[in-house]
């Protein structure tokens, strides 16, 4: 009896003991999993706090290279170089972050979404005016270059400007019909400096003046007057006779590919 009661007090403390050694390795393995977890997270915040700082240095930079600007009164190749670079930065990050708040209020024209805080809200339309501003003025030099300095390196910096920038700030109306305009009233406001750049540019930056003026297709007016000015500088200025055929070829192709079903809108270009 006394062998039996001992053999089963001597089972109970083993089963006891096994029972605190499954509970240590569970509790061990449940910490040490929520410990990685903890890691992980942790990594993915550092990376975020780090694109965070590179955004607002970024947007530091737009911000200084515009006040050059309008100090300085013109553009320099360095200055293209650097505010293409930084622009470009600036769409890389809102595509990256457009669903986050708390990034996008560091970015150039950015505008916050609908669930963002008030307090962030009214922070983010604070800042986006003043970037509004500070473009308007930008443009207003670029203007004054293009139309009387006949500046094409200022038309090439408005271009890559718009092209850049509007994904960015396609949210906000005043931002959005803005910039569908600008390139529009660029060209008929000097049509010789745009038809210089165009004569000697890329391929790339000539389609990327196409997509500049979209908008004009819209408008039959300024489509037939562009048109008409470039065909007469091409009877002054024989060389570009080839560009200008170039242009409206491009504007006649695009014509019937923005109205599609609807294109008889462009009917006074024969098909």
């Amino acid at each position: 009896m006394i062998l039996q009661k001992a053999g089963r007090m001597s089972i109970k403390r083993n089963v006891k003991i096994l029972s605190v050694v499954v509970f240590l390795c569970l509790f061990s393995e449940t910490t040490l999993g929520a410990q990685k977890n903890n890691l992980i997270v942790s990594s993915a915040d550092i990376n975020q706090l780090q694109d965070e700082a590179e955004c607002i240095a970024n947007t530091r930079q737009i911000r200084n290279i515009f006040a050059s600007i309008l100090k300085q009164k013109s553009v320099s190749v360095e200055t293209v170089q650097k505010l293409d670079g930084a622009l470009r930065k600036n769409l890389y990050f809102f595509e990256k972050y457009k669903d986050n708040d708390d990034i996008i209020i560091n970015l150039f024209g950015a505008v916050v979404g609908v669930n963002a805080s008030k307090e962030i809200f009214t922070k983010n339309y604070q800042q986006n005016m003043e970037d509004y501003d500070s473009f308007h003025n930008i443009v207003t030099v670029l203007m004054a270059n293009v139309k009387n300095h006949k500046d094409i390196r200022s038309f090439a910096t408005l271009l890559k400007i718009v092209d850049s920038l509007h994904p960015v700030v396609q949210n906000n109306v005043e931002w959005d019909e803005y910039l569908y305009g600008i390139v529009i009233d660029f060209s008929l406001a000097s049509p010789l400096t745009i038809l210089r750049y165009l004569d000697r540019c890329s391929q790339d930056e000539f389609d990327l003046f196409f997509r500049g003026i979209e908008w004009i297709y819209d408008t039959v007016e300024k489509r037939k007057e562009l048109e008409a000015e470039l065909a007469k500088i091409s009877l002054k200025e024989k060389k570009y006779t080839k560009t200008v055929d170039k242009i409206i070829s491009r504007m006649k192709e695009d014509c019937f590919k923005y109205y599609g079903n609807d294109a008889w809108v462009c009917k006074d270009w024969p098909e």
